[in-house]
């Protein structure tokens, strides 16, 4: 068997592997698990992160005044049920060995129960009992700087924005402009030239549209990543409010490599050139200016690209960085370079504890 065939098998592997966890976890919580160990089927009212199970109303009472279970936090069904998916499908459970969890492991970043720390982890140093790993998270640095870094990106994605949208603005007035000084310089020559005239008209509404087109290009990115941060804090705030601790601990590593991509998004927009502003202008061609009938061309349509002077805040480096870049003149037919990101991607096996 080839070794793309092998890559397809496993993604396959693992679209089935997250479906029927999802198919799990939906009937976990929909379902009272005390009854249902019963074999008897009520639905449920609360959840119990600390006993990860969905409990009846019946099942409820009793939880709330048992001596091992009166001082757990619960939530209603319903209120749980907001959590992300990818939230939800994560358990106290060792998915291999269906054992609680009780170790974390820092060095390959998994909770490990008993069975994996002895045949995975048993030469590891960095174990931690996963209560003390989890404990306080929600109120932790990390958790605060995920969310004042993703409320930084939000602005400074706006502030792109809000630039780029200004800048469209300014081609068409420019381009206003262009075309009135072109028409007066017409009325100064004689009717032939009308041909040379139409065909820079054309020109000109073809670098519009060009530039226009490029800058449309980068908004539609910036918006998307708009889009993808307020998830991102939509889901904060509902893990900060419904999510156990070891949910919110192992979320947190996930959001936090989303968030650094996000932040090389915006860091790449920054230190390219294209953030520059584009000025559309006319020069006039020297021909023209002696009006004689060897005139060829009416002029041509200038692209001058100017720093922007966008601001960016920059909490990780205690200052805010303004975009310096120098005024670059390129053809009208050049397009603007695609940005290009390398995402760093780190794999967390929250649920399967072999390690490669």
């Amino acid at each position: 068997m080839g070794k793309s065939k092998r890559v397809d098998l496993y993604s396959v592997y693992l679209y089935f592997r997250i479906y029927y966890r999802r198919m799990a976890t939906n009937s976990t919580t929909n379902i009272c698990s005390i009854c249902d160990f019963r074999q008897v089927t009520n639905p449920s009212v609360i959840w119990c992160s600390e006993c990860d199970e969905g409990l009846c109303k019946e099942c409820t009472e009793h939880h709330s005044i048992s001596k091992a279970t009166r001082g757990h936090s619960t939530v209603s069904i319903d209120t749980y049920k907001k959590l992300p998916p990818s939230i939800l499908a994560i358990t106290k459970t060792c998915e291999r060995h269906n054992e609680k969890f009780h170790i974390y492991c820092y060095k390959h970043d998994s909770p490990c129960c008993k069975k994996c720390i002895v045949e995975t982890h048993n030469e590891c140093k960095e174990l931690f009992d996963i209560d003390d790993a989890v404990k306080d998270v929600k109120s932790s640095n990390a958790f605060l700087e995920v969310e004042l870094t993703l409320a930084e990106i939000s602005e400074n994605l706006k502030r792109i924005r809000k630039d780029r949208e200004e800048n469209l603005t300014s081609i068409k007035e420019t381009r206003d402009k262009v075309e009135s000084a072109i028409n007066m310089t017409k009325l100064k020559i004689v009717n032939n030239l009308d041909e040379l005239q139409d065909k820079l008209l054309k020109e000109l509404n073809k670098t519009e549209k060009s530039e226009s087109k490029q800058i449309h290009k980068l908004l539609t990115s910036v918006q998307q990543a708009e889009k993808d941060v307020t998830v991102f804090q939509n889901n904060i705030a509902s893990i900060k409010q419904h999510a156990s601790d070891l949910q919110a601990f192992i979320a947190l590593k996930q959001i936090d490599r989303d968030v650094d991509e996000k932040d090389k998004f915006v860091q790449t927009l920054v230190n390219s050139k294209d953030l520059n502003h584009t000025v559309l202008s006319w020069k006039i061609s020297s021909d023209l200016k002696n009006v004689n009938t060897g005139i060829t061309t009416f002029g041509k349509i200038v692209v001058e690209s100017k720093s922007s002077g966008i601001t960016i805040a920059r909490r990780k480096n205690q200052q805010a960085q303004t975009m310096v870049n120098n005024p670059v003149s390129r053809p009208v037919n050049t397009s603007a370079s695609d940005v290009l990101m390398n995402s760093k991607r780190i794999k967390i096996q929250h649920n399967d504890c072999k390690q490669s």
